[in-house]
């Protein structure tokens, strides 16, 4: 799994690539919390590289968002795969998250 991150107007914007799945949730896990223990209240999670996600990875999704929005922030998601979108709905995560078609909706969901 690969995380690369950068600020776009004032919003951290995260692109995963590879799965999140029990063995790479640690270094997931670690690299969001760090994020957010350092004052980053607004994240855009990038699931276009994302090809597969287990329960771990929707575990630490769901921890995140509850730990920004104890701050006034939020987490959104884009560019999730049809098989990924079927997941989120099929564990009732589709009305937790806002999920975004790209990245200027996403962004535009701060403003």
């Amino acid at each position: 799994m690969e995380l690369i991150s950068e600020e776009k107007n004032g919003v951290l914007v995260v692109c995963v690539k590879g799965d999140i799945d029990l063995n790479s949730n640690v270094e997931f896990k670690k690299f969001v919390n760090e994020k957010i223990d350092n004052g980053c209240n607004e994240l855009i999670i990038d699931f276009s590289g994302i090809e597969y996600i287990d329960s771990s990875g929707l575990g630490t999704l769901l921890t995140a968002k509850k730990k920004v929005s104890k701050n006034q922030g939020d987490i959104v998601l884009f560019g999730l795969s049809d098989t990924i979108k079927t997941l989120f709905k099929m564990s009732k995560l589709l009305g937790f998250f806002n999920v975004f078609e790209n990245m200027d909706d996403a962004l535009s969901s701060f403003q």
